[in-house]
């Protein structure tokens, strides 16, 4: 998750080696998502990259999520999602599922294994979801640019209570 825990104190016991060459430290592969072509071409824009197996998780400006090999960079799997809409946060994991808010006001969950949508969410009728969820066993917590703190069911993303704080919540 964002930060590595509910706390976001991006700490984490684990010891994550990056992708490194034999020599000088070169990288083993590069991912380019700008193809040049419109239809194809991608911008990953303030998104952390989520790693979760063998797998790294990515999100887009158009509304994709991509799920790439660690060893190789391959694309697993690509999911595009509702449009119009763009992932300006970075999504959560808790355990298969993968957490992803859209500035359409949707929130996605999708299976990790394969990228097929569980389910999506419409939580905000006005504005997006610009900030990045926090998921717990319980709840799915996440701000909306109405003004609400959501708590989500973290199963089907439907929303259980809201919490209006009067003002855009964009982090």
């Amino acid at each position: 998750m964002y930060a590595n825990d509910l706390k976001r104190t991006s700490y984490t016991p684990e010891r994550v080696e990056p992708p490194t060459g034999p020599i000088n430290a070169e990288a083993v592969w590069i991912r380019d998502f700008f193809t040049g072509d419109t239809d194809e071409a991608d911008m990953i824009k303030n998104i952390q990259p989520l790693i979760k197996d063998n797998q790294i998780f990515v999100a887009s400006l158009k509304n994709r999520v991509y799920a790439l090999n660690t060893e190789t960079g391959a694309i697993n799997w690509q999911t595009q999602l509702d449009q119009p809409g763009s992932v300006f946060v970075t999504p959560a994991i808790m355990g298969d599922i993968l957490y992803v808010p859209s500035t359409n006001g949707k929130i996605y969950l999708l299976n990790t294994d394969n990228g097929d949508i569980i389910t999506s969410n419409q939580v905000v009728e006005i504005g997006g979801l610009r900030s990045s969820p926090a998921p717990s066993p319980d709840y799915i917590f996440i701000g909306g640019e109405d003004g609400k703190l959501y708590a989500l069911n973290p199963t089907t993303g439907e929303e259980i209570w809201n919490y209006d704080s009067g003002a855009s919540i964009l982090s």
